[in-house]
């Protein structure tokens, strides 16, 4: 298989941001709109990038509970990426191999499922004569979202499953600040 960076392509789009640094609650929220095309596949037709995710959503949140003790929460949701689907597949018997046949009309036609993930943090400070101690205790995909990222598909093309990331993850920490 031949791969080439021809074509032509443009991505556009717009932030905002929202930020508040005082007192015991702080936090930010972000939202991004993008739209990125470029042709491929030999045709003309402007198409979803590989990478185009129109809407990005950040909140990240955090408590100040006391002078040494914090709790934060950032929740993140992401549009799918664009993937061509396969549509069937063909058998090379001299190769004894699959391959999948993707309807070319259709490339990059649908997207993955949405990118949901909160993530919850309880930090503790204990403020020593010249360093800073820091211990934490944080979930990471506290909902234990499945997102997908890519399709797997079986051998002849037949069945695809969703490859995940993001499991529910635990972390215990302890970071010295000098």
């Amino acid at each position: 298989m031949h791969y080439t960076n021809d074509g032509y392509g443009y991505s556009k789009g717009i932030e905002f941001k929202i930020q508040k640094n005082s007192g015991r609650i702080s936090g930010w929220i972000a939202y991004s709109y993008s739209n990125s095309k470029r042709t491929a596949n030999d045709l003309s037709q402007l198409l979803p990038a590989y990478f185009d995710v129109p809407h990005s959503l950040i909140l990240n949140f955090a408590y100040k509970i006391s002078s040494s003790f914090q709790a934060t929460a950032i929740y993140y949701y992401k549009s799918g990426r664009p993937y061509t689907p396969v549509i069937s597949s063909y058998y090379d018997q001299s190769k004894n191999i699959y391959y999948p046949v993707y309807e070319k009309m259709l490339s990059e036609s649908e997207r993955y499922p949405f990118y949901n993930r909160l993530d919850l943090r309880l930090t503790k400070y204990f403020f020593l004569k010249k360093t800073t101690l820091v211990a934490f205790f944080e979930v990471n995909n506290a909902f234990n979202h499945k997102n997908v990222v890519e399709y797997i598909y079986n051998k002849d093309y037949s069945t695809k499953t969703s490859l995940t990331i993001s499991d529910r993850f635990l972390f215990v920490g302890v970071l010295f600040l000098f």
